[in-house]
């Protein structure tokens, strides 16, 4: 007779409960602000003037020129990891660029969209056009080299073809061959920059035709510029944007008596508006007077210094009027408040 072998009943296997999974912890304010866009809670909407404004600081020199691009590449490693998580087997570039492509459009640029040559990877972003005379998206382009390296476990280097600010229907950007165009002259950038904004803040009752930008992208785009080595630079770079916009802006109030040019003051408001440097608020009783607060997202000591120079410079161009600034701290937000001396 066959001995019975030990063991050979199996006891019912027991269901393990599944743990839940630990939800990441986000330490960096540039992870925070890339993770609200990834996950489409952004807070709030701003002017793509705000947008224009952080590509022309961006690209105003070649040495910030390469921090932008170097400041992109760190963005869009984060992008990617947030958006597919870390992972040691590296998938097929372009199996990704769905996530690349929403990036883009959740900023507030939905007519995003990308193809796949034998050769090179082509993305075109269309946004409201401007003729800027320069290529000025340094930072994005890192964004989509930075996205593609962390996909694909090899360089990918991209670059801007082609721009929106210098005549053309869509920015494009390409990962193959393309250098960067850089504008034969900062100034001219800035002055078209100004006429621009100058523009849409005298036609306040103008149909808006710009698409509505994700402020963390604003704060995400100008992250570089919060550096204490680099803010003396980029405040020194608002303050000659902040008068260009001033001159542009003040040329159809010259003539004005400074008793009734509160409608100058209104332009200079809707300008601080549009560019996203805050809450202008425009008291018309006793000195002329405009004061900005800033929300809690916002609220840094470095961007506060940025938006007092734009804002210093343009109301240095102001007709027959100086102005003084003060800041402030409420409820832990800041303030600035300027006022005609």
């Amino acid at each position: 007779m066959a001995a019975k072998r030990k063991g050979s009943a199996r006891k019912p296997a027991q269901r393990r409960s599944a743990k839940p999974k630990a939800q990441r912890v986000y330490s960096s304010l540039e992870e925070i602000l890339a993770h609200r866009i990834v996950s489409r809670q952004v807070s709030s909407r701003v002017h793509e003037e705000s947008a224009i404004l952080a590509s022309i600081l961006s690209s105003a020199s070649p040495s910030m020129r390469k921090i932008s691009y170097r400041s992109g590449i760190r963005v869009g490693r984060l992008v990617y990891a947030i958006s597919k998580g870390q992972s040691k087997q590296h998938a097929w570039e372009y199996q990704y660029l769905g996530r690349l492509v929403d990036f883009f459009r959740n900023i507030g640029y939905p007519n995003t969209t990308y193809s796949v040559l034998p050769n090179m990877l082509i993305i075109d972003v269309k946004r409201s056009r401007a003729n800027l005379g320069a290529n000025l998206h340094v930072f994005e382009a890192g964004i989509i080299s930075g996205f593609l390296t962390a996909a694909t476990g090899r360089q990918v280097n991209a670059a801007e073809e082609s721009c929106c600010y210098n005549g053309s229907d869509s920015c494009r950007f390409v990962t193959s061959g393309a250098q960067q165009k850089e504008s034969s002259d900062e100034g001219v950038v800035m002055s078209g920059f100004g006429a621009l904004v100058a523009k849409n803040a005298v036609n306040v009752s103008g149909r808006r035709r710009v698409a509505p930008i994700a402020e963390e992208y604003q704060q995400l785009s100008l992250s570089h510029h919060m550096h204490r080595e680099v803010v003396k630079s980029s405040s020194y770079l608002s303050l000659i944007a902040g008068s260009l916009i001033g001159a542009n802006l003040f040329k159809h109030y010259r003539e004005i008596p400074l008793k009734g040019n509160g409608e100058a003051l209104g332009a200079v408001s809707k300008a601080i508006e549009l560019m996203g440097l805050g809450s202008p608020k425009l008291m018309k009783t006793g000195p002329y007077c405009i004061k900005v607060g800033f929300s809690r997202s916002n609220s840094r000591r470095e961007f506060v210094e940025i938006a007092n120079s734009l804002i210093s410079g343009m109301l240095s161009e102001y007709p027959k009027a100086s102005f003084t600034s003060k800041e402030s701290i409420e409820d832990g937000k800041y303030q600035l408040e300027f006022t005609k001396a």
